[in-house]
């Protein structure tokens, strides 16, 4: 049987289709480097002199010091200078371990090699550090916020509530075993307990709390730390942070080395410069008016509810979590020249609405009015701000307030629409600057 013959039509619509083709791959081709070559997204970079710029992370240079590209210029912010740059992450479902002072590490797979954990699978590599410096492993994270930060904050303050060495086991079913880690790998860990070892697969384990060692000495690094954070969720505090071409150079509080890749790096935070935050601070007094009968306590670096801080959308490090109304009041131990922070009405009021609700903000759940006071020492009061009404969905809204002569500073959040209706009021990176 004789060939079809396509004729001349057939012949345009075929050199068509392979010159359709053609450009196709030419553009993927072109997209590809192009993607790869795509300048990196600018972040808030906020210093303690009140300088706010978008910028990115700078080239290395010689001195490996940590830098900042911000239109055209490049800025090398002293340690003690830098408050915040970036946006921290919110981990999601992958596995995390909780060490030293609320630091969080995301990783797939984990092993106990002697005294040491060994983790990876998360964007900081394979990372080995002591079991002292952990607090806990999260195998299977629950989807909600809150249940996820509670569980997390858990681990993190078992060791003070038990001060026993050893291991507590939480089961995907909420039963606890208590015993002695005797080994864990990717598949399964094994506890002794009184009545003898007890052998589990990772998949039944929701959680795992490590108590105190012999080599645990309890004592939090002092100076200005780096509280870097990476793009899984991750964030771990640093004595040191160095620049390479490739990213970052951490030196970790327990003395190793953690690289991370420039698009692996979501948010730095100093801590101990010369911004201190109320978060850290004990307050000289602290009341809270129910407008029925409830009574919501301060919350330190979450919110009223327990979860960690969000607005907009962003996670915050540090800050006050408070119910209107109510007043919380500090005693001021040195002169500070300003007081500064952003004010917001948390996300968790959005927390039991739908996606498609929350996002949308079309219900503006919770209203306050916030107030900053001083007192110069005569016990005389000044008002020296007042904010608009904040109400839910809205953007943090920064403020910073002259400190000139201030023994005490009060902070106050009142009522505004509907009484006290999911007023979760925060004060988002509360800080007295030096």
């Amino acid at each position: 049987m004789a060939a079809p013959r396509h004729g001349r039509a057939g012949v345009f619509r075929m050199t068509a289709l392979f010159n359709v083709t053609c450009c196709r791959i030419v553009a993927i081709a072109v997209l590809i480097p192009l993607a790869c070559c795509r300048p990196a997204q600018a972040e808030e970079l906020l210093l303690a002199d009140g300088t706010k710029v978008a910028a990115t992370l700078a080239d290395a240079s010689a001195d490996a010091k940590l830098a900042f590209a911000a239109a055209g210029k490049r800025i090398v912010p002293d340690g003690h200078d830098l408050v915040r740059w970036g946006s921290f992450a919110s981990p999601g479902k992958i596995m995390l371990a909780v060490l030293d002072g609320g630091d969080l590490l995301a990783f797939s797979q984990a092993a106990l090699e002697g005294d040491k954990l060994r983790l990876k699978g998360g964007v900081c590599g394979e990372v080995r550090l002591p079991i002292a410096a952990a607090r806990g492993l999260v195998f299977h994270p629950p989807v909600a916020a809150l249940a996820r930060d509670r569980l997390l904050d858990d681990l993190a303050q078992w060791r003070a509530k038990d001060p026993s060495a050893g291991v507590r086991v939480i089961l995907d079913n909420g039963d606890a075993v208590l015993g002695t880690l005797a080994s864990l790998d990717a598949a399964s860990l094994a506890v002794d307990t009184p009545a003898g070892r007890l052998d589990l697969a990772v998949g039944r384990v929701r959680a795992l709390a490590i108590g105190r060692s012999s080599a645990d000495d309890g004592r939090a690094p002092r100076g200005v730390r780096y509280v870097v954070g990476a793009t899984d969720g991750s964030r771990i505090t640093a004595t040191e942070v160095r620049m390479a071409e490739s990213g970052l150079q951490l030196t970790t509080t327990w003395g190793e080395t953690i690289a991370l890749a420039r698009e692996n790096v979501a948010a730095i935070q100093t801590l101990g410069g010369r911004a201190t935050y109320l978060s850290d601070m004990r307050p000289s007094g602290y009341k809270h008016v129910p407008y029925l009968a409830m009574a919501w306590p301060l919350a330190n670096d979450r919110s009223v509810v327990g979860e960690r801080l969000r607005a907009d959308g962003r996670e915050y490090l540090k800050g006050l979590g408070m119910h209107s109304a109510a007043s919380v009041t500090y005693a001021l131990d040195r002169a500070y020249r300003r007081f500064d922070a952003e004010l917001a009405v948390d996300d968790s009021v959005f927390a039991e609405e739908s996606a498609t609700t929350a996002s949308s903000r079309r219900s503006q759940r919770g209203s306050v009015v916030f107030r900053v006071y001083i007192d110069a020492g005569d016990g005389k009061w000044q008002l020296l701000h007042t904010s608009k009404t904040v109400r839910g969905g809205d953007k943090p809204t920064p403020i910073a307030v002259d400190l000139a002569g201030a023994k005490r500073l009060s902070l106050i959040v009142d009522f505004a629409d509907r009484a006290d209706e999911w007023d979760r009021a925060a004060w988002l990176d509360a800080r007295l600057v030096e």
